[in-house]
C-alpha cells in the first residue's frame, strides 16, 4: 500500500489534533486526581523555582520548539525533519524521568 502526500499530511494533522485533545483532557481532569497527587501539584506551584526547575523548563521549551519545527518540516516534506523528529522523541523520552510524578489518563496514553 502506497501512502500519498495528502494521506500523510492528513495523518499528521490528526496526530496534532489528538495531541492537543490529550493536553486539554489532562488539564480538565485535574479535579479527579487522587488527593496526594493534588497536594503534590499544589505544593510545587506554591514554592519558588529552583535551578533544577529552570533547567527542566528550558529543556522542555527547547524540546517543544524542536517538535514544532519537526512537525512543520514533516508537513512540508523537508528531508531533515525525519531526523529532527527522531531526535525530539529521544530527547523527550530521556527527559521524562526528571520531570517528577505524572498523571496520565487512559485517553492521554492512547493519544500520545
Amino acid at each position: 500500500m502506497n501512502i500519498t502526500k495528502g494521506i500523510f499530511r492528513g495523518i499528521l494533522i490528526v496526530s496534532i489534533l489528538t495531541a492537543v485533545m490529550g493536553l486539554v483532557a489532562s488539564f480538565t481532569t485535574e479535579a479527579s486526581l487522587p488527593e496526594p497527587l493534588r497536594l503534590y501539584l499544589r505544593q510545587k506551584t506554591q514554592t519558588e523555582a529552583t535551578l533544577g526547575d529552570m533547567v527542566r523548563v528550558s529543556f522542555a521549551a527547547m524540546t517543544l520548539i524542536l517538535s514544532i519545527i519537526s512537525v512543520v518540516g514533516l508537513y512540508r516534506f523537508w528531508p531533515p525533519a525525519r531526523l529532527l523528529t527522531l531526535l525530539t522523541w529521544v530527547l523527550a523520552l530521556a527527559f521524562q524521568p526528571f520531570t517528577g510524578p505524572h498523571r496520565r489518563i487512559v485517553i492521554d496514553l492512547i493519544i500520545l
